[in-house]
């Protein structure tokens, strides 16, 4: 009997030892996972932060690169524009001082022409009449008007110039380098300048008043 209740309490003894060391092994393993579960949250959040941090300062990285091609895409974009309205206003500015030219070659075919050399000449009588200057004409006038001039001044040496002068005359000294440029296209040389600044200032309120 007695043995019995020996046998009974030591089972009893066991069992409630494996249950205890059941059960501390249990919460062992459970506080062992909770535990885990906790350092993985910790690094789940602290890998979240980072990855926003990252994806803010990437962002921000972007929209700065962004930013900065923009910038670059929008200084292109008026240099080249400006680059346009420079070259425009230079062909309409070259387009305008060939019409001028046609419009003086125009001028010496027409009646006035002649008056208007004979002024030129008048204005130099003196320098053509000392013997010491040559009179410069185009071919075209030459043919036109260089006997009247000879009858004018006779002691005058009437000479062909360059056709590109258009019109006018050129006095020539016969004993060194000096030229008088008396010319339409010196002329047009001088008023150059003037009709740039003209034409631009034109050009400019065209451009403000469509704007």
């Amino acid at each position: 009997m007695i043995g019995s209740e020996i046998m009974i309490t030591v089972e009893d003894k066991i069992r409630t030892f494996s249950k205890y060391v059941y059960e501390k092994e249990v919460n062992l393993a459970n506080k062992a996972v909770a535990e885990t579960e906790g350092k993985y949250a910790e690094i789940l959040e602290e890998n979240k932060k980072s990855l926003m941090a990252k994806s803010i300062a990437q962002k921000n990285k972007m929209d700065k690169r962004i930013f900065l091609d923009a910038q670059k895409i929008i200084s292109k974009a008026k240099m080249d524009a400006r680059s346009l309205q420079l070259n425009l206003k230079s062909e309409i500015f070259n387009k305008f001082l060939e019409d001028i030219k046609k419009d003086l070659s125009a001028f010496t075919e027409r009646e006035g022409y002649g008056a208007y050399l004979d002024t030129l000449m008048d204005n130099a009588k003196d320098l053509l009449n000392s013997g010491n200057y040559s009179l410069c004409m185009t071919q075209k006038d030459m043919e036109k008007f260089s006997e009247k001039a000879r009858k004018k001044f006779p002691s005058v040496e009437v000479i062909p110039m360059n056709d590109e002068n258009i019109g006018g005359i050129m006095l020539d000294l016969k004993t060194g380098k000096e030229r008088i440029d008396m010319t339409l296209l010196r002329k047009m040389d001088e008023y150059k300048r003037e009709i740039g600044i003209f034409l631009y200032e034109a050009l400019e309120k065209q451009v403000n008043e469509i704007e």
